[in-house]
């Protein structure tokens, strides 16, 4: 009995866990037709956020100031402002980072311009013309399919477990007929 009730509720939780994952996977592909963008195309720091995320906004606001002679990038590593102009939100964002010193070095500037909220408004912008996956579905899609690798993986295990426990039962059934019945023999001799 408790067999089939165990197979049941796990038949039942892979069946919602596969369901879940599907659904879910299916919202995060689907997009939406780019719109509200401006027919001679789109802005440079939102074309470097398509081609390789943060990082690449990053870099190329960093290439764009070092040109116009507003950073300077050291051999070492080491990011120095030389000028406070910032032309954009991502740009105010590297001078803030660079902190009071105007310098840093260029992978915690890297870090912090990243996971600032000027290049998280692109990317978020960029989503909601259609134009890359939102985030937050890709996130709940792979925790939907790490839950059905849970599910998946739990079967086996509780087969195994239950099986033990089922076997565990029919011995100890046995072993108090067999004592009882020792018994009734010494009671009648």
């Amino acid at each position: 009995m408790w067999h089939t009730t165990h197979l049941t509720v796990l038949t039942v939780l892979l069946i919602a866990a596969g369901l879940s994952t599907v659904v879910t996977y299916v919202a995060a592909r689907r997009r939406s037709n780019p719109a509200d963008l401006p027919g001679t195309g789109i802005p440079l720091l939102d074309a470097a956020f398509l081609a390789g995320g943060p990082g690449r906004v990053v870099d190329t606001v960093l290439v764009r100031m070092h040109q116009e002679g507003r950073v300077i990038v050291s051999r070492s590593g080491l990011v120095t402002v030389t000028s406070n102009t910032a032309y954009d939100e991502v740009e105010a964002a590297l001078l803030v980072a660079a902190g009071d010193l105007r310098q840093r070095d260029l992978p915690g500037l890297r870090r912090a311009v990243m996971t600032s909220d000027a290049v998280q408004r692109i990317g978020d912008r960029l989503a909601a013309h259609g134009l890359m996956l939102d985030p937050a579905l890709l996130r709940r899609a792979r925790s939907a399919r790490r839950l059905l690798w849970l599910v998946v993986l739990a079967i086996p295990v509780s087969t195994v477990v239950g099986s033990i426990l089922a076997a565990g039962r029919g011995r100890g059934a046995r072993e108090p007929a067999r004592a009882g019945e020792s018994t009734e023999k010494l009671e009648k001799h």
